[in-house]
């Protein structure tokens, strides 16, 4: 089976604050911890029998590289072959689509090219609230790559709530592209 390492640093504002996992977490696992310890850790987990799928940081396309580097380090001496980065979030007000879609796909042109110097993949999560949270949207994106360096998250529940797509279609949509599922 397969293990995602959630490497992630606590906010200043959230370190005194009741636990919540988007916020203060009881994880603490940081990135610098995961390339520092991550040859331990990647014999701890193969020795029970588990695989790195890969990371799943709390950052996005606007992290900035160096932010972004440490995670696909770390990924790389965990041997897990792709880290999870969000499109950055889309504007509150109205906004031109087509202008924003153009920009992420030119970050996400940088990043994988920062990616592939890792020898890791990009992994874009279907997830509610994002620039990706169904897979028509996430398709618009990954389009414009090849699947061995972007490829999407399946999270049903996740865009089950915008929307209502049946599972089906959106494996019809986005199918070469899913790299892995949550369930």
């Amino acid at each position: 089976t397969h293990y995602s390492w959630r490497p992630r640093v606590i906010a200043a504002d959230q370190r005194d604050k009741p636990y919540n996992p988007w916020g203060r977490h009881e994880f603490d696992l940081t990135p610098t911890r995961l390339i520092d310890e991550g040859s331990r850790l990647r014999r701890q987990l193969e020795g029970a029998g588990l695989v790195s799928f890969g990371t799943v940081p709390t950052c996005n396309s606007a992290t900035s590289d160096d932010e972004l580097k440490q995670h696909f380090e770390g990924s790389a001496i965990v041997g897990a072959g792709r880290v999870r980065i969000a499109p950055a979030p889309y504007p509150q007000g109205a906004f031109d689509y087509g202008d924003l879609l153009t920009s992420t796909i030119e970050r996400y042109r940088q990043l994988v090219a920062i990616a592939r110097s890792f020898g890791q993949k990009i992994v874009l999560e279907t997830h509610s609230g994002s620039f990706v949270s169904s897979p028509a949207l996430a398709l618009n994106i990954c389009r414009h790559f090849d699947p061995t360096d972007i490829g999407v998250i399946f999270d049903i529940n996740n865009f089950m709530i915008e929307g209502g797509l049946k599972p089906n279609l959106a494996v019809a949509v986005i199918g070469k592209y899913i790299d892995h599922a949550h369930v």
